[in-house]
């Protein structure tokens, strides 16, 4: 289909995009339920307003707790849109922004393959709201060029429009006085200092690529190729920590007060390697959608990592593990001054320093970690 055709009043095509422009607005204000530039705000007092501002901005700004060793997604757009997303629906929290984002996710899972979605900002404004239908071959910045069956949804102002009406029904934000109970405000579309601008990549296109079999076979297989990583680390942290036991022992005898923490180390390590390994034997079928299938292999390998972290620097045992492995009185500690020359008794505290530099370093090596093409 040329450009001019695409352009063309289609009534099979309008209806199906202004039917998804209505449906993705539902979708999304079904989740977000406040923010704080809405103008019904204008009503609420100073002191919610603020606690509606605090709460978006901590929202926004909420850590996802994944260690980078355990993160499977290293596209920026593609982790930046879906854990903006997920928070604002867990919290039914956000602006303009937040809830043209989750319209956004409502078109790449429900959407007809056929209809293309873009979230959209107003340069020289504050407003974000999703274009869907746009001509591929269009303008992106000159809404005039993207034909009669184009549609805004706009979910913040709760409207779906033709793009080609744009000039009547397009609004800009504003708000007034004190940011945090500031009065909001709209304005009539002016060409001349409000111009359309596509947010980069956050449209349905390159987002549904990370839902195509290619990209969970990546991020899956880069979940195994982590969790080998993570047993052979766990493996020799545990064989070393045995050897270490075993030295002990043979030296000092069963009583040594560094076994039983060194032994409940072993045991922990034991565990985790067995649960490391029925992950690597677990088949994993693509039967949630990209987000949540990715997070779960994520929160799994975030597991294992904070487990691992804790059997490794865990306080009251390290303050064990530090003490030399003879426990003497200062007249012995005296004498050995004396015997340093003579005898090279091997302390255990340097190999445990050697450990635990072995497990940082395979750390960073799974952080390193990315897709093999």
């Amino acid at each position: 289909m040329s450009v001019e055709d695409a352009k063309k009043y289609s009534p099979e095509v309008f209806a199906w995009n202004e039917y998804v422009a209505g449906q993705a607005i539902v979708y999304a204000r079904s989740f977000i339920r406040e923010g704080y530039t809405q103008l019904s705000n204008n009503e609420y007092s100073d002191e919610k307003k603020k606690a509606l501002f605090h709460a978006v901005e901590d929202v926004r700004h909420i850590d996802d707790s994944i260690f980078a060793e355990s993160r499977l997604e290293h596209d920026a757009h593609v982790k930046e849109f879906y854990n903006k997303v997920a928070f604002a629906k867990k919290y039914s929290l956000g602006n303009c922004q937040e809830l043209a984002f989750v319209a956004l996710d409502y078109v790449i899972d429900n959407g007809p393959p056929g209809i293309d979605a873009e979230v959209y900002g107003l340069s020289g404004g504050d407003h974000v709201f999703l274009v869907i239908g746009r001509p591929e071959n269009s303008d992106p910045n000159n809404p005039d060029t993207w034909g009669e069956n184009a549609f805004i949804a706009d979910p913040w102002a709760n409207q779906i429009y033709p793009a080609s009406q744009y000039k009547e029904w397009t609004k800009n934000y504003y708000g007034t006085g004190e940011i945090e109970a500031r009065t909001n405000r709209t304005e009539d579309f002016d060409p001349r200092e409000h111009k359309f601008a596509p947010f980069e990549k956050i449209n349905t296109q390159y987002m549904r690529k990370a839902h195509t079999p290619e990209h969970f076979q990546e991020f899956t297989q880069l979940f195994k190729t982590k969790c080998e990583t993570l047993l052979k680390c766990g493996q020799q942290f545990q064989q070393k920590l045995e050897t270490m036991a075993n030295e002990l022992r043979n030296k000092y005898g069963d009583d040594h007060f560094k076994l039983p923490v060194l032994n409940k180390k072993i045991e922990q390590l034991k565990q985790l390697n067995e649960k490391i390994k029925q992950s690597l034997q677990q088949e994993i079928k693509p039967e949630k959608n990209y987000y949540e299938t990715r997070h779960e292999l994520e929160l799994t390998l975030n597991r294992y990592n904070k487990t691992l972290i804790t059997i490794k620097e865990g306080r009251a045992s390290q303050d064990i593990l530090r003490r030399p492995d003879e426990q003497k009185s200062v007249a012995g500690k005296v004498m050995d001054l004396y015997k340093q020359a003579f005898q090279d008794v091997r302390d255990s505290c340097k190999a445990m320093e050697k450990i635990d530099k072995s497990v940082d370093k395979s750390m960073d090596e799974m952080a390193s970690l990315r897709y093999s093409k």
